[in-house]
């Protein structure tokens, strides 16, 4: 038996692969972006509730210094609020893009693996009709040189 297993989808697996792993990548990268931002949303909120509970001045400009600084603070938090949930979302669409690219080379997979069983069943039969042809030449040729003598 001198034929060698190949599997017919092995380019299509091959890309497959590479997708998931630019896919694995990607996710990757957008779960620590979201994990940096959400350090910094929570930055973010510690400083405006400082703000909040810090004293204000007696004057009057001191009050609307401390109002302006407090009202900035907040601002920056609800920014960072909402960059958090845009990453999340994104986080959340790679993550599915991911799950989609492992499927794919999953099922490649087990494909090939079936595939390869397949073949190994259907040589190993070819091997055993190949020495079963073998072993009644050989018996038949030894009869016959038998009956000769």
């Amino acid at each position: 038996m001198a034929t060698r297993y190949e599997f017919r989808l092995a380019g299509v697996l091959r890309l497959r692969r590479a997708e998931y792993d630019q896919a694995a990548i990607a996710l990757e990268r957008s779960n620590a972006l979201l994990r940096s931002l959400i350090a910094e949303r929570d930055a973010a909120t510690a400083r405006c509730r400082a703000l909040g509970s810090a004293p204000t001045g007696h004057t009057r400009e001191d009050f609307l210094a401390g109002r302006q600084a407090t009202e900035h603070a907040a601002a920056g938090q609800l920014a960072a609020a909402a960059r958090v949930n845009v990453a999340a979302a994104e986080a959340a669409l790679a993550r599915i893009t991911w799950a989609g690219a492992h499927r794919n080379v999953a099922a490649l997979e087990r494909l090939d693996e079936r595939r390869r069983e397949e073949w190994s069943l259907e040589s190993a039969r070819l091997e055993r009709l190949e020495l079963d042809e073998l072993a009644t030449v050989a018996f038949v040729r030894e009869h016959a040189e038998g009956s000769v003598a």
